[in-house]
C-alpha cells in the first residue's frame, strides 16, 4: 500500500509544544502526534520523548495490532514521570487498514465521502501521559480510501467541523494541510494554540 502523506507543524510562539511526525515501517507508515501540556512544565520535553519512543520502536520491533499501541503508550505514562505531560496519538497504517492508540485530546478523523469517522472519539482526555494514571485507548479502521486527519487540540478546537471534512477532501494534500492550518489563525494572523496535523491518504 502506497501513502501520500504530508506533515505541518506551527508554534503559536517560540518552538512550541506540538510534535507530528510520519516513521517509515518495513510494511507501512507510523504516525506519532503529540501536544505537550504547557501548564505541567516539560511538555515540549514529554512530546519529544513520545516522538523518540516510537521512532525507536520502529526500528527495533514490530506491533501487530491496536493493543500493542495502548501498551506503549501505557509504559511510556510511567516513563515520563519525570519528564512532563502530553497528549499521543499514535497510529499503524498498513495493508488497507489502520489501527492506533490515543490519550489526550489530540485526535484522529477518517475523511471519506460527505462523512467521517472520528477514530479517537472514546479516547480518555485525563490524565494525560506522564500522570502515570493515564488510560489509553485504542481504535482500528479500514483506510483503503479518503483522508486520515491526525492533529492536536490546536486543530480540533478551533477549526469548523464541516471545514476540516471540506478542506481534507481536497484533490492537493499538501495544500489541504496549509488551509487546515489557515482555517484557525486569528485575522491577525496569529495562533491561539500549537497546531500540528498530519494528513495521509492512499496514494
Amino acid at each position: 500500500m502506497t501513502l501520500d502523506c504530508i506533515v505541518l507543524v506551527a508554534p503559536r510562539s517560540g518552538a512550541g509544544q506540538d510534535r507530528a511526525t510520519v516513521i517509515d515501517l518495513a510494511d507501512g507508515k507510523l504516525i506519532v502526534v503529540a501536544d505537550g501540556a504547557g501548564g505541567t512544565g516539560g511538555g515540549a520535553a514529554a512530546a519529544d520523548a513520545v516522538v523518540d519512543h516510537f521512532r525507536t520502536l520502529a526500528s527495533t520491533r514490530a506491533v501487530h495490532d491496536a493493543r500493542d499501541l495502548v501498551l506503549e503508550l501505557t509504559a511510556l505514562d510511567a516513563g515520563l514521570k519525570r519528564v512532563g505531560q502530553t497528549t499521543a496519538v499514535a497510529i499503524v497504517i498498513r495493508s488497507g487498514s489502520l489501527f492506533g492508540a490515543s490519550v489526550g485530546d489530540s485526535g484522529a478523523w477518517l475523511v471519506h465521502g460527505d462523512r467521517f469517522d472520528d477514530l479517537t472519539g472514546n479516547q480518555i482526555r485525563k490524565p494525560l501521559l506522564g500522570a502515570e494514571e493515564a488510560r489509553p485507548v485504542g481504535f482500528e479502521a479500514i483506510f483503503a480510501e479518503g483522508t486520515l486527519v491526525v492533529g492536536t487540540d490546536g486543530l480540533f478546537k478551533y477549526a469548523r467541523i464541516a471545514a476540516i471534512g471540506d478542506i481534507a477532501r481536497g484533490a492537493d494534500l499538501g495544500r489541504a494541510a496549509e488551509s487546515l492550518i489557515a482555517a484557525v489563525r486569528l485575522r491577525s494572523g496569529g495562533l491561539q494554540d500549537d497546531v500540528a496535523v498530519v494528513l495521509a491518504r492512499p496514494a
